[in-house]
């Protein structure tokens, strides 16, 4: 789960930084700052905002993540729908974060309907319908696009509500607060 301290540090860190050196320097800088402070097991609020790194090998722009980090790799089969949800989900939360909306739209919408034809067990497909409805909620709202962004979090509301997932219900519930905030008249 993400934590809301991290992502709200990234993001001031990331303002701070304005348009010093290129893109790829600013993200190289702030990734080695949050592996250190996470190591340092130093609490988030404690944080130091992340310095500007200048590179200083340009091999280091054209490395790529397989260089970096080691993965497992495994096949999928096409009847696996439970598998394929889960996988492009999470691969719908981590093109938001790296800024492709489109690409995130487009999981989303497959994720939504893996979802829907995993209704066997109803519980849990509402429950991952829900959680894709929330999702693509915020990603309506990130687009500046509040009417479906309402529409998607109260239906993921309704079914949370029928869960009994109250977690869930307060997150939508604040969303749907902000969104008022956003497209309310200002005085």
């Amino acid at each position: 789960e993400v934590d809301v301290r991290v992502v709200a540090a990234t993001n001031r860190n990331l303002e701070e930084m304005g348009e010093q050196g290129h893109a790829d320097e600013r993200y190289r800088s702030l990734t080695s700052a949050l592996i250190e402070r996470q190591e340092s097991g130093e609490p988030v609020h404690r944080w130091e905002l992340a310095r500007m790194r200048r590179a200083g090998d340009m091999r280091d722009s054209y490395r790529t993540v397989g260089q970096l980090m080691t993965t497992d790799l495994f096949t999928v089969h096409p009847e696996d729908l439970v598998a394929r949800y889960q996988i492009l989900h999470d691969r719908a939360v981590v093109l938001g974060w790296l800024g492709d909306h489109k690409g995130q739209g487009r999981d989303l919408g497959a994720a939504l309907e893996l979802a829907r034809e995993l209704a066997d067990d109803a519980s849990q497909a509402d429950a991952r319908v829900a959680a894709t409805l929330q999702l693509r909620s915020e990603w309506y709202r990130r687009q500046g696009r509040y009417d479906p962004a309402d529409e998607d979090a109260q239906v993921a509301l309704d079914m949370y509500r029928k869960l009994g997932d109250e977690r869930s219900q307060a997150t939508l519930l604040c969303q749907l607060g902000w969104n008022i905030v956003f497209t309310a008249d200002s005085p």
